[in-house]
């Protein structure tokens, strides 16, 4: 099943309420419940974007950010913890086909990371 990014921010606003009234139990416990990291996984909150040929998404980054947006509207741990995981999948997609095939096997994989635009940032003056 297909889904548009307006359709995964849509299921994120959906998720506030459940974040908010956990958030407390989230803070108590230093982790996120596994109902809500399993809704997440059932709404396929993961998969925003990982690659279609693995079974994910493959939406641009843009729905990824917000995403994660609306999450953090309702826990910023939550947020973090999706883009992290999500950003990860997608990183294992730059591996060579076989490194993929492995990891894709049984879905879309939750993998840890995080990673940044590959050039250098240079001074420019502020007016």
């Amino acid at each position: 099943m297909s889904l548009t990014a307006q359709e995964m921010v849509d299921r994120a606003i959906e998720m506030r309420p459940v974040l908010q009234g956990k958030a407390a139990e989230f803070e108590a416990n230093r982790q996120i419940s596994k109902d809500v990291i399993d809704e997440m996984q059932q709404a396929r909150i993961f998969d925003t974007i990982a690659p279609k040929r693995w079974g994910g998404l493959g939406l641009p980054l843009a729905a990824q950010v917000r995403v994660s947006e609306e999450l953090a509207r309702g826990d910023a741990s939550v947020s973090w913890v999706h883009y992290i995981l999500s950003f990860g999948s997608w990183m294992v997609s730059l591996l060579p086909d076989a490194g993929q095939e492995e990891v894709f096997a049984e879905g879309v994989p939750r993998v840890g990371g995080i990673g940044g635009p590959p050039w250098e940032a240079a001074k420019a003056e502020v007016g």
